[in-house]
């Protein structure tokens, strides 16, 4: 339920525009399931769009985001990626496994407020 508008609370003093004005190229991703993804147009909302576990956010949808990011901005070079509670559960989860070859994507990885211990899933 929870959306990328958590970072940018606080206005002026928030963290996405914090980082924007230290230079840093700042992109706010959205998972499926939050008010901005409502609008699938292919899948049926009921059936078939909600049906995904933090291994499918970690294997097709963080690739997804940070290439979309990199393409977008032109860059070749690896991301810092900060995620805050379910946003660390998905990376977590595509480190592990290495997904899409994540492991060459992304530079760092600071989790805050993880929302689960992956030894307990």
């Amino acid at each position: 339920m929870s959306s990328s508008e958590i970072f940018m609370e606080n206005d002026k003093h928030s963290m996405a525009l914090k980082l924007s004005e230290l230079g840093y190229d700042v992109w706010l991703g959205n998972n499926r399931g939050n008010i901005y993804s409502r609008g699938h147009t292919t899948m049926d909302a009921e059936k078939d769009y909600f049906r995904y576990s933090f291994v499918e956010f970690g294997k097709y949808d963080i690739i997804a985001q940070v290439e979309h990011a990199k393409s977008i901005s032109n860059s070749t070079g690896k991301v810092t990626y900060v995620g805050h509670s379910f946003g660390t559960t998905q990376m977590f989860a595509a480190l592990s496994q290495n997904f899409a070859n994540i492991k060459d994507h992304v530079n760092h990885f600071v989790a805050l407020g993880p929302v689960a211990k992956l030894d307990h899933i």
